[in-house]
Parts: structure tokens; sequence; C-alpha cells
């Protein structure tokens, strides 16, 4: 069975004749926790049963832009009909309203099509995908998705689809897709970010899904939108932006241009230190709950990046509060090295590390079954509650506010 191979690799690679800024990273393969697990589909029988997606080492290095390392492999089979293709859930969503670009760099030695598309509507909108030709053969090509028409139909979508040669009928050989960095770029319309800075007292969040407000029955039952709330309450100016991602570690929200340790995942640079700063906020909170400890990120290592995420902002005079580890239903050695961090980051902090830990643990160090929103890692609304609560008591407001004063 003779094979035409279909070579792209989808991103900017290690040179910028595009000149693409503020460009997100959703697929890396040479980046853990930045790749989505993608599922393999087709509607040719040998597709379903020979050719699965694959990870694999970079089989066709063609020239000093080649990528190196791992990259994906799909198979449309000699006898699929119109499809095949590979899907993942994302564990952040694309905003189209941030970003409304994804870029694809591609080589190819026939004709064919690429096509993405994005589904999973937050508002309930419809699927979207857009398709364009890959004409040119032994030549990289780049090919630039624009959904900025798409914005109104629900901004942010929550799967990735890709297909090779969508709706164009099998041709008796088999074509292979080899692909690796997807990028997620360019400016949509209005952005979710581009809030009124008013002359209130402005706080930015950064951190993981706690914070997101995972776990509450409803978005008010959240500890930032109650502590929002609390501080609307105070002067209607005042202001909470929330950065925090589901999943996030301290490697995500280092600063943008740090030197990163191979193999570990890449700051975001539209959620991260660098973009806090750009919200000129009056004090930030920082809460990253365990996915630091379930990558088995040693306690040193977690440590040092939360050094750095503090002086980052004390650098500048910008207060920042951490809040410490919580509890979640572990095994026994993940369980210990969370009441480690706690303790850890109690003493390095100190008044400026807000608990997030007494109260809410168990002797074993795991969640109180009353406080358990049911999964094991996040809390309900009475958690989210005492969470919030705790950092009501700390003052942040007044504190910040009194020391502008005296600044004055």
């Amino acid at each position: 069975m003779t094979k035409t191979i279909f070579i792209f690799i989808i991103g900017i690679l290690f040179y910028s004749c595009d000149n693409i800024q503020d460009s997100k990273y959703l697929v890396d393969f040479e980046s853990p926790g930045i790749s989505p697990v993608f599922q393999y589909f087709a509607n040719g029988h040998l597709s379903e049963s020979r050719y699965k997606f694959k990870i694999i080492e970079n089989p066709k290095p063609r020239g000093a832009n080649s990528p190196k390392g791992k990259v994906g492999e799909i198979i449309k089979a000699s006898d699929g009909l119109t499809y095949a293709g590979i899907t993942a859930d994302l564990p952040a969503p694309i905003d189209l309203s941030l970003h409304t670009k994804i870029n694809v760099r591609v080589l190819v030695d026939h004709s064919g099509t690429f096509s993405v598309k994005l589904e999973k509507s937050e508002a309930g909108g419809p699927n979207i995908v857009q398709t364009l030709p890959v004409n040119k053969a032994n030549e990289w090509q780049n090919l630039t998705f624009d959904f900025s028409g798409n914005i109104a139909t629900g901004h942010k979508y929550y799967r990735l689809t890709l297909f090779t040669d969508l709706h164009q009928k099998a041709t008796g050989e088999d074509v292979t897709t080899y692909f690796d960095e997807i990028k997620h770029w360019g400016k949509g319309g209005k952005s979710a970010f581009d809030i009124e800075l008013k002359k209130g007292f402005r706080v930015v969040v950064l951190g993981s899904s706690t914070s997101r407000g995972a776990g509450a029955s409803v978005p008010d039952s959240a500890w930032v939108k109650r502590y929002k709330k609390y501080l609307t309450d105070i002067d209607k100016n005042n202001q909470v932006v929330n950065l925090a991602v589901g999943g996030y570690t301290t490697y995500h929200l280092l600063p943008t241009h740090i030197q990163i340790p191979e193999g570990k995942t890449k700051p975001d640079t539209f959620r991260n230190v660098t973009a806090a700063l750009k919200f000129k906020p009056d004090a930030v909170i920082i809460n990253l709950g365990s996915n630091d400890t379930s990558r088995d990120y040693p306690i040193k290592e977690q440590l040092t990046n939360f050094n750095l995420l503090f002086k980052t902002f004390s650098d500048k005079n910008i207060p920042v509060w951490i809040s410490t580890t919580q509890p979640r239903n572990y095994e026994d050695e993940k369980r210990k090295m969370q009441r480690i961090m706690k303790d850890s980051m109690s003493y390095q902090f100190g008044e400026y590390s807000i608990n997030f830990w007494d109260g809410i643990a168990t002797d074993d160090f795991s969640i109180k079954e009353e406080l358990n929103c049911g999964d094991g890692i996040h809390l309900n609304d009475a958690g989210h509650r005492i969470l919030a609560k705790r950092v009501i008591d700390m003052k942040i407001y007044e504190i910040t506010m009194k020391s502008n004063m005296n600044k004055e």
C-alpha cells in the first residue's frame, strides 16, 4: 500500500518570520502538561484498526526548521471515506475573545486540506470549523485560521479537533500527518481582559481550580466571588481580576521571560505574574492548591517557584499574599507532602501567608467530609465560605490602603 507523506508542523517554530506576538501554546509534545490527550477517529475500517493516534519521535526531519523530539501522527487510511482526525478536551478553554487565530506551519508532498474545529462552546453556541488548502508540495507553508468572526457564537471552546483532508474521498493511498506545536494567538475584538481600570482598590488573583471556583455549586459561592462582593460592598469601584485556571501549577505563573527547565510547563503569558502586572494591582493573591504535588514536583522546587512569584511583586512594592496548600484525598505520601508544604509556606511567607489548611484538613491530611464537594479534590460551598473568610480576615484591603496613604 503506497503512502503519501503529509507532514505539517503546527505553530511557530524557532524563528519568527511572522512576528506573532502574545502567542500561547495549545499543544507542545515536549512540554508535559501542555498537550491534551487526543483520541483518534475515522470513517475507514483500516484507520480504526491499524492507525490509532500516536506520539512518536519525528520520523521525517527536514531542514533546520524541522521540530526536534516528539511529534503527533495521524494516518488517513487508503479506505478512509471523507474524514480522519483527532480530538481532545482541553484543560483550559480556547478563548476567542483573547486570541482569535490558530497558526499552522505545513510541509506536504501532495495537495490536500487541513481543518481546525472548535467544539463544546461555553455559551451553547455552535461548533465551528475552518478548512484551508495545503497546496504547495515539499515547501514549508504557514496556515492561519482566523476565528474572529465567531466570537459572538460563544467565545470559549473546550474541545479541539483536527482533520486531514476533511470531506475528501480516499484516493487509495494512505495519508500520514505529523504535527507538533499548536499556537493560539492574535487579539480579538473586545477582550475579556480589556476591563476598565477604575480608581478604586484592585486585587489580582492568580491560581488554579479553587480560585477559579471549582467545587462551588454556583459561581457566587466561590471564595473569589465572595471576596469580590466584600470589596465592592466597601466601594463599588473596587475590583477583583481573576486570572486563575484549573490545573495550573507554579510553572504556569512564573515570569514570561524566565528560563524554564526542560520538560516543565511554560508560563502562560496571559495568566502569569507578568500578565498580572498589566492590571496595575494594588495587591495580589496567589492560590495554588495541589497541582505541583500531583506532578511530583519536589518541595524545594515548589518553594523556589513560590519565592520567585512573591519576589516579582515585592520588587515592585506590590504586596502579595500566598495561600498555603489545601488538603486533598491523595495517597499517604502526597498527603504528607501537602502538609509539609503548608508548614513551609506558613513559615516562609509569615504574615503574607493565608491559612487554607487548618479547619479544612482532617488529622490524616485529607479533606473534611463535610467540606468535600464529592471529588476528593475541591471544596463545596461551605469550604469556599471558609476560604473567603480567611482572605477577608487577612485585611488585605485595609493594610494596603493604609500603606498607600502613608506613602502619600
